[in-house]
This record gives C-alpha cells, sequence and structure tokens, in this order.
C-alpha cells in the first residue's frame, strides 16, 4: 500500500508537471513558467514583454533579440536547426510565412483559440493575412497601413493645401501627388516634395492598390501593367524633376527617412502605421528642425482606386511548433493582439494596433498634432499587401527590387522593363515547390 501512494504521489507530480514543465522560482519565490519571444530589434518588443510580465504571475517571458538586418536568415536557420528555447517569434517578412509552415515549424492555433475566450472579431481586419490552408497560423500585435504624413511649414510656404484638401475633394490622386510634389521642391534649399523610401513594397502602391500581386497563390502571373506602370512612373517622373529623392541616392546613402522628415528636407512621406512613435521619438529628443509638434499631419496615401485602398500588412507572430510550452505562447501570444493587452501598449509608443476600442484610441491620441490626423489613421479602410501574400512573395520582391533600376537609370523602355521582369518572375514559378 506505501508504494502504491508514493507511486501515486509521484505520477500526479509528474502530471501537473508535464502541462509546462520549466516553471522556476523567480526572486520572489513565485513559480512562473519561462517562455521566450524572439524578434528583431524595436523599441516596442520589451514595453510588449514588459508590460505582459507585469500583468500576471504565471508566466514570464524573455525577449531574445536578433539583429534587425540579419532577421529572416537567422530566424529560419534557427529554426531548421530545431532550436529548442524558442516559444513566440515575430515574423518580419510576412511572405516567409509560407515556407517555415510547409518546413513544419508553425504551430496551428485553432485548438487554442476555441479553447480560451479569446475573440476573433476583433483582429476580423487581420484574419486573411493570418492563415494557411484556412488554418489560422498567427496573431497580429501591429496592424498594417501606409499614410501621407507631411510637413505643414512646407506646404505654407509654398501656398499648397494640406493633402487632406485634396482628400475631401476627391482628387487625392497619384497625378495630384505628382503635381503637389513638384510644387512643394525646393532644389536650391535641397528640399524634396516627397520621400518614397527604398524597400520593393514602396516603389509599387498604385499596382498594389488596383490588386496586382505580380505571381498569384496559383502560381499565375499577375502583372497589371498599366498600374505597374503608373508605380514606377511617379519615381522616374519626380525624380527627374528633382522633387523626390533618388532611389539610387538613398541606397547609396543609407539615410533613415525619419531623418529627413526631422530635418524638414520633404514635405511629403509615404510611409507606414509604426512612423508616429518616430515623431515621438522627434519631439522628445529635440530632433524636429525648424518646426514644432503641431506642423506636421498624417492623412491617406494617393489612391487612384474608386474605393479608397492603403498597403500594408499586420506584423505577426507564431508558436514554434517545437515549443514544449504551447499554452502559456499563446497566452502571451493572445495578450499582445487584445485591446485589453499590447494593443494599449502599441498606442501609448504611437504604432497603429491589430483591435481598436475607445481606450485604444484615447491612448493614441496623444500621438497626433490634431484630431484630422487621428481620424485618418484609425479609419477603417482597405488594406492589401505590396507583395503577394503566398509562397512566391519573398522571391518577387528581391527580382522586383532586382530589375526596377533597368527602368529608372538603365535606359530600358517599359515594355523591355517588365520582359525581363516576367523572365525572372516565371523562373521563380518555374523553380518554386
Amino acid at each position: 500500500m506505501k508504494k502504491f501512494i508514493m507511486l501515486s504521489i509521484l505520477f500526479l507530480t509528474l502530471f501537473a508537471c508535464s502541462k509546462d514543465t520549466n516553471k522556476t522560482t523567480n526572486q520572489n519565490g513565485s513559480n512562473k513558467i519561462k517562455i521566450n519571444f524572439y524578434s528583431w530589434a524595436e523599441t516596442y518588443n520589451n514595453a510588449l514583454v514588459d508590460a505582459f510580465n507585469a500583468s500576471q504571475d504565471e508566466i514570464e517571458v524573455t525577449f531574445v533579440e536578433i539583429p534587425t538586418g540579419e532577421y529572416e536568415t537567422k530566424i529560419t536557420t534557427l529554426l531548421t536547426g530545431g532550436a529548442g528555447d524558442i516559444d513566440v517569434y515575430a515574423q518580419k517578412r510576412q511572405s516567409d510565412m509560407f515556407p517555415h509552415y510547409k518546413n513544419g515549424f508553425i504551430e496551428p492555433l485553432e485548438k487554442y483559440i476555441n479553447s480560451t475566450d479569446y475573440n476573433l472579431s476583433a483582429i476580423s481586419s487581420s484574419l486573411d493575412y493570418l492563415k494557411i490552408e484556412e488554418k489560422i497560423i498567427a496573431l497580429p500585435f501591429r496592424s498594417g497601413a501606409f499614410y501621407t504624413f507631411y510637413n505643414k511649414n512646407i506646404f505654407d510656404k509654398a501656398g499648397i493645401p494640406y493633402p487632406d484638401t485634396y482628400i475631401e475633394n476627391n482628387e487625392w490622386t497619384w497625378e495630384k501627388f505628382i503635381e503637389v510634389s513638384k510644387a512643394l521642391s525646393n532644389p536650391l534649399e535641397k528640399i524634396y516634395g516627397s520621400l518614397i523610401y527604398t524597400w520593393g513594397m514602396c516603389q509599387v502602391f498604385p499596382h498594389a492598390q488596383a490588386g496586382g500581386e505580380f505571381i498569384d497563390a496559383n502560381g499565375n502571373l499577375d502583372i497589371l501593367k498599366g498600374p505597374l506602370k503608373t508605380s514606377v512612373d511617379v519615381r522616374k517622373e519626380l525624380e527627374a524633376a528633382e522633387a523626390l529623392l533618388p532611389l539610387r541616392e538613398l541606397r547609396i546613402s543609407k539615410e533613415h527617412y525619419s531623418t529627413i522628415f526631422y530635418a524638414g528636407k520633404t514635405g511629403m512621406l509615404l510611409i507606414g502605421e509604426w512612423f508616429p512613435g518616430f515623431m515621438i521619438k522627434g519631439r522628445e529628443e529635440n530632433l524636429l528642425e525648424g518646426y514644432g509638434w503641431d506642423d506636421w499631419g498624417v492623412a491617406r496615401l494617393p489612391s487612384d482606386t474608386e474605393e479608397y485602398v492603403s498597403i500594408g500588412a499586420p506584423t505577426f507572430a507564431h508558436i514554434y511548433s517545437g515549443s514544449k510550452k504551447k499554452d502559456a505562447a499563446f497566452e502571451f501570444l493572445s495578450w499582445m493582439s487584445r485591446a485589453d493587452g499590447g494593443a494599449k501598449v502599441m498606442a501609448e509608443l504611437g504604432i497603429l494596433p491589430p483591435a481598436m476600442n475607445n481606450e485604444v484610441r484615447d491612448i493614441l491620441s496623444a500621438s497626433f498634432p490634431d484630431e484630422k490626423s487621428l481620424a485618418y489613421f484609425t479609419e477603417e479602410k482597405k488594406v492589401r499587401p505590396a507583395m503577394p501574400l503566398n509562397k512566391y512573395g519573398t522571391q518577387v520582391e528581391q527580382a522586383f527590387s532586382q530589375t526596377i533600376d533597368l527602368y529608372l537609370y538603365e535606359g530600358y523602355t517599359f515594355d523591355e522593363y517588365t520582359a525581363e521582369l516576367e523572365s525572372r518572375l516565371n523562373d521563380i514559378i518555374r523553380v518554386t515547390k
């Protein structure tokens, strides 16, 4: 009987520990389940982890940082090698989730969602980005959209109405953007009308707004040459007019878009949902040159579509399939995406969260100079990814970035340029399994 009792106690002890085996005793003497969150260098990562750890006493998250420029390669290497200490990891290049899922690195989330009170409707606008084969394999912690950020002083000096005027008159098209950019530019003072950054996705806004994918999920070419020509011609025409910082110059100098905007050297900047946080930093560190907090604003991205469309994709994270603490990992992953959790942290940092309510919006309002800017930032809108969100996406963006110079600088006609691009896209289709 004694042996039976002892074996029973041993069995129950092992059973109790089997769900999450890595509980440790912290300095206060309490047991916490330890999990690791892998991501690249962003100020919000530590803020999210610290807020989560302070919110409860069952789980403790450690943030493991990988250098930003090395993240995509290193996280894939770690996953391929079966890194046992990864529990949750962020996806920097969204299309990488397709090979990660195919290779078995990502844990599907339905059973965790169904067994908890997690509210999917709060992130309904992000759901299409989080599924493979109709399975939810990620949850978002940052929403995605691009906007026009503008310097009111430069507009005032040029006597040009702010972008919201054109929006309200249903005139904020790419043609109007070109017109306004030229009117704002002042080559003698080295002030450019607009700034479009170096990323491949930033060169194809009109194309993506019209629904172009380059290669669709079924492996078919989807060029939409009209919108693609509009996309590349925006940069070509504005660079020729000295109204846009040249792509090659930006690549060589590696100057960050924020420093250019801080310095008052561009009237408009087309950039994403994280930039109000940069403006907070600019104010706190006295980086704004020649203008104050009230002298900038936010408006919609220019658009030629009948219904307004922005560009972007949510930033999300996965549970690593090799984690031994998946329940705890889901607690952290779901908390990051909720309005009563990580959304408030992101809002305090001036970043658009995936879930919105009145409290989150009130917190976010401190990150904007005026109510109209906040309204454009938080409005409901259709958002499309700039590059295909499928298994071809990563290679497509590389092919596009490698060929755009042919049209901008090497004297290729548009037809010659697209022929070369199509050839490379067909190569991608042929070799991608």
